[in-house]
């Protein structure tokens, strides 16, 4: 994969920076959507999905993660838990989590992350997904993605 091309993405009430070449698509239920261009048939194309979604005040990015992981837990053939944390150096902090599981449908080993932030009572969930075996060609990519995601707080 050669090196991209990036672009400012701007949202509602954040910015991130994209691939050029990616698609960017958005329901009701996501954000935001971007995928990889597509590289063959039956392979599964690296992604990430932002989910914006209204809190109660007492809600915490603790508490999100926790259940997520509980979910993931029982509905993830071979769900493995490779690393969580806090993400700091921001003006919100937030939680992060990188797990493997095996999609039986596609049989394809999945590698995904999730990063879970809370500002002005919105809960910013980012999903990335790639094929456990482009690790290294597509990490780099959506963690630079992650990485530049700004949320415009007030």
């Amino acid at each position: 994969m050669s090196k991209p091309m990036w672009v400012n993405f701007q949202g509602p009430i954040f910015s991130m920076r994209v691939p050029s070449n990616w698609f960017v698509n958005a329901t009701p239920e996501i954000q935001a959507m971007l995928v990889e261009p597509p590289r063959g048939e039956n392979q599964l194309r690296s992604n990430l999905i932002l989910t914006l979604q209204a809190v109660q005040p007492d809600v915490t990015v603790d508490a999100v993660l926790q259940n997520a992981r509980r979910t993931q837990q029982q509905e993830y053939p071979r769900f493995t838990l490779q690393d969580e944390g806090k993400v700091t150096g921001r003006a919100v902090e937030g939680r992060f989590q990188f797990y493997t599981w095996f999609n039986e449908e596609t049989n394809i080993e999945v590698l995904q992350s999730q990063t879970f932030y809370i500002a002005n009572e919105v809960l910013f969930t980012l999903t990335t997904t790639c094929a456990l075996d482009r690790q290294a060609e597509v990490m780099p990519i959506l963690t630079e993605m992650l990485e530049s995601f700004v949320i415009e707080v007030n």
